[in-house]
């Protein structure tokens, strides 16, 4: 997708999601969990009220990125390494899960970098695999195989290790893309 048509597509589909944020509906699941200071913005996360209180359990569908990919026709390996691409698929997925699942996800305006389960580890020197329609895989090689191998292991580079050049772009671009706004 060009990105004058990728801007233009997101720009779409964030007025969607201001719409949904502001809808009786969204305010309505809101009052369902209690408000978190500090958690991990990989997905969202909420801690639901006790049920005395609610008169119900609050749940949330949380599909894998390659479910997420045949629901919503993109490529898996393009999602995890275009910024754009990322963007406007977990847009659409925000979108898709308020009006279909029917679950007490709420819409927020964040946009939690997920870049797979390899993440932690490719920091260390494991290496990250991404292949046609799977969430990345962790080499099969392991970094320590002996107890001199762990002596040797090095601190992170939270700039130059592993996938997080990768991490800091996908930021940085999406963050340019939404205009700060997310």
């Amino acid at each position: 997708m060009k990105k004058n048509e990728m801007t233009d597509s997101i720009k779409k589909l964030d007025e969607r999601i201001e719409r949904l944020i502001n809808s009786p509906r969204n305010q309505e699941i809101a009052k369902a969990w209690k408000p978190q200071k500090y958690t991990a913005k990989d997905h969202w996360r909420g801690i639901p009220l006790p049920t005395t209180r609610l008169r119900m359990i609050p749940f949330t569908v949380e599909p894998e990125i390659p479910m997420w990919a045949k629901i919503l026709g993109f490529d898996v390996k393009e999602f995890y390494n275009d910024p754009g691409c990322y963007l406007k698929n977990t847009l659409s997925m925000m979108i898709y899960r308020f009006e279909n699942f029917q679950d007490f996800t709420c819409i927020e305006k964040i946009i939690p970098i997920w870049l797979g389960a390899t993440f932690e580890s490719s920091l260390f020197g494991s290496k990250t695999i991404f292949t046609e329609g799977e969430s990345p895989w962790l080499d099969r090689e392991p970094i320590i195989k002996t107890q001199e191998d762990l002596d040797k292991l090095a601190s992170p580079d939270f700039y130059k290790s592993g996938l997080m050049p990768l991490a800091h772009r996908m930021y940085e671009q999406i963050n340019e893309l939404v205009k700060g706004e997310y």
